[in-house]
């Protein structure tokens, strides 16, 4: 070893009997070995210096005046003694990274210019259980942000002895002393942050409020101070509000017993892969030997809490668990990509069928269409809890109201990827209250979701036109849809039995020559049922042998007019056969389908009935006119124009080649367009994005196709 080391790590304690032999033996721990230690008592009462005095290494100086004089003046003491070219700031209930100093001084000797270099942090409960990362940059040194973010995570930095020397702390005071040194030198320094997780950083709960109290009162008067020379009135008056709201939320946090919630949510969630890495590190440094010290107890070993898996975890939110059916296949594949999936949504047969066909975990919370305070408030409760108690990495909702409890309850469960799945707007044709009410929520699901996809080009373009979400943040992933078509097998004429469209319409007394306009979707007033009940009584005049087929369920919500629901049940030539999920037969008896929709996402029946090569008539609406290429696949009236909607249908039953010619090119178009593998796989590539950004990259399992180790969980409460 060189006469004078390389680094000087000055470790300074007072009153720090239960934690400093760790902070000693994280230093014996590093893997760069030309370092000195000097430890600075501070005038402890509690054994401290005892427990420091048992080190046996010419390596380490202990220093003691019985004196307590405040760390800033012991910071300054250690910088004034250092015989290092670098001085390593260390705290007394923190523990080292044992690669910290190695990546540290390898920044220093590849960059001469570089005055500091601070690194992120693990952070840990009392115990040493790791709770997640902070600190992560990137590192910005304008004073304006340096004010509202402060620069570095202070037990992390290493700096050259010659700057500390020459931008000394300042003694008098006794708190947030390195928050005053970078506000006063950041204009001046060259600095690096290292986003690796290099250090422990100890939060344990409940803190010491009075401490954090007496931080706050003496970061003010330094933002007074700073901010008065650098932001305007305004922005300084804003960084003050700010801090007085912190001081405000950790005074109640103790009584109202969320201070461990508040504590968590300052550090970013631990990937299983990140948790073991900070584990096995944990239990390196606490197993050190020092000289003089007491063989290490096994404290990792004993009292982390093991893994108990390896798989990124993804949940999908829905409000109804029939929504569920529209993901048919993506959670498969998601399954096989390695990841593990678990579904949400209100309890009912649908949930309890998902669980068994696909092989899913699944999470029941109820969850209403409608608007419900009281209710509504409860299920972010309980959504909340199930995700605490799960884990996800991934959220996934979708439709209004899930979207906005789930997005909601991921960010406070510091879920780090929250992504929501636009699938129409439904305020669109709401009014009054209930159009505010529609608008707010989505502004705020927007906000607290990472990642906003829509199903739809023309959707996206009404989002961001109305301010509901940034531009930059709201995309549509390929063509569009939420899951594709499967053309090939499911919805694939050929490979229906032969005489099914005779069967089909047998089943429901539909004459063999008869035309058949078919409707399929819920039967509901948006659905425009109302204009297709007018326009179908002009067809049925013109054309004798016409009937109309709809499939689908008659809801309460947004009920159709009595006089529709009148006609629909009681016309010997109108056929309902109610929710029924095997569509592709009901297909082959239709000679074309309508979708007269007064608002659409991006909806699945043109696309199927496409792939079906049947041609479709809908509107001109968000949504739909993404679904029919007008005049090549389908045409589009407008909304609420029932003669030309009637016209539109009579031309297609009047035209068999035009019929024929519109079906194909539909179902070439799906092809081309819409498969499935081709969405699943841009949902997957977002994931990855997603996951890379937030420094989690996705980790596959050992055994990628054994079953899901997620238990079914039974509604809350219930």
């Amino acid at each position: 070893m060189a006469t004078s080391p390389k680094v000087s790590i000055g470790l300074p304690f007072y009153n720090a009997g239960s934690t400093l032999s760790g902070a000693i033996r994280s230093v014996f721990a590093q893997t760069y070995n030309d370092w000195e230690l000097i430890l600075v008592d501070d005038g402890s009462s509690d054994g401290s210096y005892e427990i420091a005095r048992e080190v046996k290494d010419p390596r380490v100086r202990l220093v003691s005046d019985g004196c307590n004089r405040g760390l800033p003046a012991r910071l300054n003491e250690i910088v004034a003694a250092a015989r290092g070219s670098l001085v390593a700031r260390m705290d007394a209930d923190d523990l080292m990274h044992p690669e910290r100093l190695a990546q540290q001084i390898a920044v220093f000797d590849e960059r001469r210019d570089v005055d500091i270099v601070g690194t992120a942090t693990y952070t840990t409960d009392a115990d040493w259980h790791p709770l997640g990362m902070r600190g992560l940059g990137p590192l910005d040194t304008r004073r304006q942000q340096v004010l509202r973010h402060g620069l570095f995570i202070h037990p992390t930095v290493t700096a050259r002895t010659a700057w500390m020397r020459a931008n000394p702390y300042r003694p008098d005071l006794l708190r947030a002393e390195d928050f005053e040194l970078w506000c006063r030198t950041c204009s001046s320094i060259s600095a690096v942050l290292l986003p690796q997780p290099l250090h422990f950083y100890r939060e344990p709960v409940p803190i010491n409020l009075r401490s954090y109290l007496d931080t706050c009162r003496t970061s003010r008067a330094i933002l007074r101070d700073f901010a008065s020379r650098t932001l305007g009135r305004r922005q300084s008056i804003e960084l003050l509000l700010r801090l007085r709201l912190k001081e405000f939320a950790y005074r109640l946090s103790g009584p109202l017993r969320f201070q461990s919630w508040l504590v968590r949510r300052r550090s970013r969630r631990l990937t299983t892969v990140q948790r073991e890495a900070a584990q096995a590190a944990l239990q390196t440094v606490l197993a050190t030997e020092v000289p003089g010290f007491a063989r290490a107890p096994d404290l990792v070993g004993r009292e982390t809490t093991p893994i108990t898996r390896s798989r990124t975890r993804l949940l999908h939110a829905t409000t109804v668990p029939m929504t569920l059916r529209f993901l048919h296949g993506q959670l498969g594949f998601m399954q096989a990509q390695g990841m593990e999936v678990v579904a949400m949504s209100s309890p009912g047969a649908d949930l309890d069928e998902l669980c068994h066909s696909q092989d899913v975990g699944v999470c029941a919370v109820r969850m209403e269409r409608q608007i419900t305070p009281g209710g509504d408030l409860w299920a972010l409760l309980r959504i909340w809890r199930h995700l605490r108690r799960l884990g996800p990495d991934i959220v996934h909702a979708h439709t209004p109201k899930c979207g906005m409890l789930v997005t909601l309850a991921a960010w406070l469960a510091r879920v780090p990827v929250r992504v929501y799945h636009i699938h129409g707007l439904p305020l669109l044709t709401a009014t009054g209250i209930r159009q505010l009410l529609l608008r707010w929520s989505e502004r705020v699901t927007c906000r607290f979701a990472t990642q906003v996809l829509c199903v739809s080009h023309s959707v996206r373009q009404v989002v961001v036109e109305r301010g509901l979400c940034p531009a930059g943040k709201i995309k549509v992933l390929g063509g569009g849809t939420i899951n594709g078509v499967d053309a090939i097998g499911r919805f694939n004429p050929a490979n229906l039995a032969p005489n099914v469209r005779h069967q089909i319409r047998t089943a429901h007394g539909i004459p063999e020559h008869a035309l058949v306009v078919g409707f399929v979707g819920r039967v509901v007033r948006d659905k425009g049922m109302a204009d297709l009940v007018d326009a179908w009584a002009a067809l049925r005049a013109r054309f004798p042998s016409l009937h109309l087929l709809v499939v689908g369920p008659l809801e309460s919500g947004d009920p159709i007019p009595e006089d529709t629901r009148r006609v629909l049940t009681t016309d010997t030539r109108i056929h309902l056969t109610g929710l029924e999920w095997d569509t592709p037969p009901l297909y082959a008896a239709m000679d074309l389908v309508v979708l007269p929709s007064y608002r659409e996402g991006f909806p699945t029946v043109p696309l199927e009935a496409a792939a079906m090569e049947l041609p479709v008539v809908s509107t001109r609406v968000p949504g739909c006119v993404d679904a029919v290429l007008e005049g090549r696949t389908g045409m589009l009236a407008e909304p609420h124009h029932v003669a030309t909607l009637t016209e539109l249908i009579a031309g297609y039953l009047s035209d068999p080649d035009l019929r024929r010619r519109h079906g194909q090119a539909g179902r070439e178009w799906v092809l081309r367009d819409f498969k499935q593998e081709v969405i699943w796989q841009a949902v997957w590539g977002e994931y990855v994005r997603l996951l890379n950004e937030v420094g989690m990259p996705l980790q596959a399992p050992a055994y990628p196709h054994d079953k899901l180790a997620i238990p079914h969980l039974a509604p809350e409460g219930s």
